[in-house]
């Protein structure tokens, strides 16, 4: 009997049975779904491996024996409670949109559903069994459509709150909520027609494995989304610190007596300095390069107003109409005036060079400054969009205690690379381009960007 079991089991329900463990062991080991989403996707896993077990059970025992009548009561109302049960825990897994109180009225249904399927205990109405001379038979009684009546409500609900769904506008998602209802449904609709197929497991599961998986890739976007624009952030706070901010304030502070209209020049400057860190937080595209080299301009006549003659910039732009990722460039520039040209015992010059070759768009940062021993710039090891999403958000926390060591490390007279680093880990990460460093001891350093054009199209039409 129980061999016979197990093989009908199996033989009926191999395919879920396999997603059910690939589930289960996924759900347990991964941190990346939110404990509400997990609690109902555990619950379907449950549901279906009670249903699977009941339907197993009720076919195994399909006999005119009047005394197993009891027992087969026992399997039919297991899952007659359980088949809209399981519709309203799907429903309730993809909705983004529900209350307490229409979880509550969801309810309902189904405990109404639940009485009458109980009743059969005691009396004839959801169902019962005859015994005539070619065996027992199965029978409707006057309630008998309140389980499936109640599946249809249920079924109603999931196809509007879908549309509602697809009415959203979320491209990336509503695709595959909506294919993995319409599996649930289907499934539900045949099942109910044809009571000999009992699919409906089959195709829970199926469906429960396509929303878990459209909602490890969401994460894992939402993710890589947050560390970009934690990353934008840190670029941010590298290039506007505290000693930057009193240094330029200082010296405007120094020529408003002296040189008013200069001051009022240099006021102007600073705002567009810090208006375009500011705002490059809240972009997610690309922008001109015209709008970066204005913005490295900016950056440029404040370092002027406060080191004069010693610091020249020449500008060799052979081309300008491509794109770059927000201060991209910008840093590297400043890089090379605080630890090239200020280094220096005597004046620099900083070379902000540009050229277009067949497939990429090369941007050169040249100065005659002090150079670096590069071997620290590549040992720093490159931070991996991809890696990052695996290892979640906590890896941002980890990377800004890096970048502040790194800033310390400079404030104390080391070479500090924050923006170089920074720069490097938004062009790798993304795959969009590459940053390069030559640079040799007391004769200067050249840092080289290389953006491919194939992706200029791309990351430009991103919103």
């Amino acid at each position: 009997m129980i061999g016979q079991y197990i093989s009908a089991l199996f033989h009926e329900y191999h395919t879920a049975i396999v997603i059910m463990i690939g589930l289960t062991t996924v759900f347990i080991s991964n941190n990346t779904i939110s404990k509400k989403k997990k609690n109902y996707l555990f619950k379907i896993i449950i549901l279906d491996i009670l249903l699977m077990f009941a339907e197993t059970f009720s076919h195994i025992i399909f006999t005119p024996d009047m005394e197993m009548i009891p027992l087969r009561i026992t399997m039919d109302i297991i899952g007659y409670v359980i088949r809209p049960t399981l519709i309203v825990y799907f429903y309730l897994l993809i909705s983004e949109r529900l209350n307490p109180k229409f979880n509550l009225l969801l309810i309902f249904p189904l405990i109404i559903n639940t009485m009458v399927c109980v009743s059969a205990y005691f009396t004839d109405l959801p169902f019962y069994y005859i015994t005539g001379e070619d065996g027992t038979h199965w029978q409707r009684g006057p309630l008998g459509f309140v389980p499936f009546a109640v599946s249809a409500l249920y079924l109603l609900i999931l196809i509007i709150d879908s549309i509602k769904y697809f009415n959203t506008g979320k491209e990336k998602t509503s695709f595959a909520v909506i294919y993995s209802a319409l599996v649930v449904i289907i499934g539900s609709i045949i099942e109910t027609v044809d009571q000999s197929r009992r699919i409906i497991v089959n195709f829970t599961m199926l469906s429960t494995l396509i929303y878990f998986l459209m909602l490890y890739f969401k994460t894992v976007l939402e993710q890589e989304e947050e560390i970009i624009r934690q990353t934008r952030i840190e670029v941010m706070y590298s290039q506007i610190g505290p000693h930057f901010i009193f240094n330029t304030l200082s010296a405007i502070y120094g020529l408003v007596d002296k040189e008013p209209k200069k001051a009022k020049e240099a006021i102007a400057k600073f705002s567009d300095y810090l208006r375009g860190n500011i705002d490059s937080i809240g972009k997610k595209g690309w922008v001109p390069f015209e709008e970066e080299l204005k913005h490295i301009d900016s950056y440029v006549w404040i370092e002027k107003m406060r080191f004069g003659d010693d610091l020249t910039i020449e500008y060799d732009i052979d081309v300008m109409d491509f794109e770059v990722p927000p201060l991209s460039i910008q840093p590297l520039v400043e890089n090379a005036i605080k630890h090239g040209i200020h280094k220096k015992s005597g004046p620099g010059k900083v070379t902000v060079k540009t050229r277009e070759e067949e497939n990429e768009y090369i941007v050169e940062v040249i100065d005659d400054g002090v150079g670096f021993d590069t071997s620290e710039f590549e040992k720093d090891a490159i931070f991996d969009i991809r890696n990052a999403t695996d290892r979640g958000i906590s890896l941002i926390s980890r990377r800004r205690k890096e970048k502040e060591e790194k800033v310390d490390h400079a404030s104390k007279g080391g070479r500090g690379h924050v923006g170089l680093d920074n720069t490097r880990t938004r062009l790798i990460g993304s795959g969009i381009g590459k940053l390069d460093m030559e640079s040799e001891v007391g004769k200067g350093t050249t840092a080289r960007v290389t953006i491919f054009k194939k992706n200029k199209e791309k990351e430009a039409s991103k919103p």
